[in-house]
């Protein structure tokens, strides 16, 4: 159960991690292509520098790009399916509630039936105990 909590934590956290990465790459290059066309090489900075930048920002948003957009359908189906594992856990779950309460119900309801016989029996009375036999059904109703 923890485990699959986890993994749908950290399926959430890596769908949104790659859309921000690859958009922190697009803000950069945008900022650094604004600087460039504004004349940063005109500022006295090395040309072959800032076209390299440049270059190398481009090339980091669009891998980053690629790998968010190819990482969003594994990433969603792997979320989807656990979210239903994780819903058959909980249905499991209920259903073993369940049945220790009848488990629990069935001993009672045992227990009280064998002491309305003892009682019948110790009497000798065979209505006495039937009676006993329907009371004790008739606590165990719940």
């Amino acid at each position: 159960r923890r485990g699959l909590q986890w993994q749908r934590k950290l399926t959430g956290a890596l769908l949104e991690c790659s859309v921000a990465v690859a958009d922190a790459f697009q803000a950069v290059s945008g900022a650094q292509q604004t600087l460039y066309d504004a004349g940063i090489a005109d500022a006295g900075l090395d040309s072959e520098l800032i076209e390299a930048l440049c270059h190398s920002l481009r090339e980091a948003k669009r891998v980053t790009a690629q790998v968010a957009a190819a990482a969003q359908r594994p990433l969603k189906a792997h979320q989807k399916c656990v979210g239903l594992w994780l819903d058959t856990v909980q249905k499991s779950d209920v259903a073993s509630a369940e049945l220790k309460h009848y488990e629990e119900k069935l001993v009672r309801l045992t227990s009280d039936y064998e002491e309305a016989v003892r009682k019948g029996r110790a009497s000798g009375n065979e209505n006495y105990a039937a009676c006993h036999e329907l009371q004790a059904l008739e606590n165990n109703k719940r």
